[in-house]
Formats: C-alpha cells, structure tokens, sequence
C-alpha cells in the first residue's frame, strides 16, 4: 500500500530516532504531541525513507522543523489530545495523507493499518518500516487495561501478535477502502503498562483525527499547508 511511504521519521539533533509521523500536506507532518515535549525535542523529519540500512541518501529527505504546534488541550498525564503538527522548513517531494473527515463512522471490527518504525521482539527500533493490519475495537475492551481518554480509539487482538509498539508513537493509522483514497483516522498514541512487544492480548490506543478534525483544520490554517 503506498500510504505506508507517507509515514515517516521525526530524529532530534544528534540524529537520533524518536517518533513517527505522517505527511498530511507537503509542509505540515502530524504526530503525538508527547513527542515533542520534553528536553530533547525533534529537530528534522525524514520524508521518503523506507529501510535504514539500504535506502541512500539521494532516496529520502531530511528536512529541518520550522514551527510546533501542540493541542492546547494536551494532558502528559492522561495522554488526552495527544496531537501536534509540525511546519516544515521546505516541502517535501512525497505525496501527501489524506485526512478522514470529521463526523467519518468508522465499525468497529474493520481493520486499519498502522505503519511505523517501531520495536519488535528483536530490535528496539526497527531499520525498515513495517505495517500491521490492527482490528479497532470498543473503547471499553481498552479501558478495561488502561485509562482511556475521550480522545482516543481502541487498536488491537488479544489473539494476534501485531500491535504498536515502543517508537510508533506519532505513527499514522490509515483507513484503506478499495478504489477510494486512503484516509488518515489516527495517530498511535500509547500502550498499556503491561505491555510487551510481540506478546499476544496486546491493546494500543491512538488519538481519533476525527474527533480532532475540527481543531486540525485550525491548526494546518495557522501553519499554513
């Protein structure tokens, strides 16, 4: 699925890894607002990469982080509004994720797409981006785990072995629907206590861009796309 390239990586100014993201205009990246609080925020993306170890550098684009814009209603504590979006130095050459609209229903049981650089059971970040098919699930199957913020939607199977992981934070969840665009429904947020990458009965919770449509659209006119 293309939409996976639209995916990228947020590094800080050693280079180092920290978060995901996706592209959602040619200057605007979206993430976890947990991923950019802190001492060691992120500095540039890298738009386009697709394997560490293989992809050279004239395949992908780092691109320096001009502007953050954090949700104003954003709780470290509870992880309630966890969304920021990113203005770009320059554009980027990748083609853009489209945004689901506000008001999108979405069932649950239909599967959606996470698409990240996050840990496996081998490695803490992995060197190529990986996607997994992840079942949206009753808000509740997750509060029983943890705690739920209004902002959030359920992802997961207690009977697979996929879910996010350590490092996917920020990492786009996208809708896939057969002859129709792909559309962007979330961003992966954060996991319950007990979790552990790879294991089964896995749970993640990502922030709903539908319920935030409204202030996303606010936010990519202030920035300007």
């Amino acid at each position: 699925m293309a939409s996976i390239l639209q995916a990228l990586q947020m590094i800080t100014a050693n280079g180092g890894f920290i978060c995901g993201g996706s592209l959602i205009t040619k200057r605007l990246v979206l993430t976890a607002a947990h991923c950019v609080v802190g001492g060691n925020p992120p500095t540039a993306v890298l738009v386009g990469l697709y394997n560490w170890n293989t992809d050279k550098s004239n395949q992908y684009q780092q691109i320096g982080i001009k502007r953050i814009l954090r949700h104003p209603s954003y709780k470290g504590s509870t992880l309630a509004y966890d969304i920021a979006v990113l203005r770009l130095a320059s554009r980027a050459k990748a083609k853009p994720l489209a945004l689901a609209p506000a008001g999108k229903r979405l069932s649950a049981g239909i599967s959606l797409l996470v698409a990240g650089w996050g840990e496996t059971e081998a490695v803490p970040v992995s060197p190529q981006l990986k996607a997994a098919w992840l079942p949206l699930q009753p808000t509740g199957v997750c509060a029983r785990r943890m705690w739920m913020p209004p902002t959030a939607i359920c992802l997961g199977n207690g009977a697979l072995k996929r879910a996010g992981c350590s490092g996917d934070s920020g990492s786009p969840i996208i809708l896939y629907t057969p002859g129709k665009p792909d559309l962007q429904v979330g961003l992966y947020s954060f996991m319950p206590a007990d979790y552990k990458c790879g294991g089964t009965g896995n749970l993640g919770a990502a922030t709903s861009t539908i319920k935030l449509r409204r202030w996303l659209n606010s936010a990519i006119k202030q920035l300007g796309a």
